[in-house]
C-alpha cells in the first residue's frame, strides 16, 4: 500500500523560494560574467584594429616593397603598371582602391574580401606614386573566434558554479 503525501503549502513555498534565490544568484553571476566577457572582447578587437591600422600606415609610408612586414604585402601603381611585393597573392592588389586614390589623392583604409580572404587595405600617395599596403586578417579573425569560444565556455562554467553557489546560499538562507 502506497502512502500518499499530504499537501504541504509551507514546503512548496520553501522550495519555490529556494529556486528563486538560486535563479537570482545564477542570473547575477551570469550577467557580470557576460559583461566582463563583452568588455574583454571589445578591448581586444579595438586594440587589434588600432594596431593593424597603425602598422599599415607605417608600412605604406616607409616600408620597402621588396621586404614588407610579416602578413603584409605592398604594391605601387606607376601609370598603368603595378609593382608588387615578392610572394604576394595573385588576387591582390585591390585595383579599384588604387584607381580611386590615384584620381583624388585622398588616402583610404578599407576592409576587403578578395578570393574568400579578408584583408585590411590602406591606399595612399607616396612620393608621387599610388601605394597600397594589404594586411591578411585571417590570424586576427582566428584569434577573435578563439576568444569568443573561450568566453562562451567560461560563461557556461560560471553559470554552473553560480547555480551551485545559489543552491548553497538559498539552503542556508532558508
Amino acid at each position: 500500500m502506497r502512502r500518499q503525501r499530504r499537501f504541504d503549502p509551507e514546503r512548496r513555498l520553501l522550495i519555490r523560494t529556494r529556486r528563486r534565490i538560486t535563479a537570482q544568484v545564477a542570473g547575477g553571476f551570469s550577467l557580470v560574467l557576460a559583461l566582463m566577457g563583452a568588455m574583454v572582447y571589445y578591448v581586444m578587437v579595438n586594440g587589434q584594429d588600432v594596431a593593424a591600422r597603425r602598422d599599415l600606415a607605417v608600412a605604406v609610408r616607409s616600408a620597402s616593397i621588396t621586404q614588407p612586414p610579416p602578413c603584409m604585402w605592398l604594391f605601387e601603381l606607376r601609370g598603368d603598371v603595378v609593382r608588387r611585393s615578392p610572394g604576394s597573392p595573385d588576387r591582390l592588389p585591390v585595383r579599384a582602391f588604387m584607381d580611386l586614390v590615384a584620381a583624388d589623392g585622398r588616402p583610404r583604409v578599407e576592409v576587403a574580401k578578395v578570393g574568400g580572404q579578408t584583408y585590411l587595405v590602406r591606399t595612399q600617395q607616396r612620393d608621387g606614386v599610388t601605394a597600397q599596403a594589404v594586411m591578411d586578417l585571417r590570424f586576427r579573425i582566428a584569434d577573435r573566434e578563439q576568444l569568443l569560444r573561450t568566453l562562451g565556455a567560461a560563461e557556461f562554467a560560471g553559470l554552473l558554479a553560480a547555480l551551485l553557489i545559489g543552491q548553497v546560499l538559498a539552503g542556508r538562507a532558508i
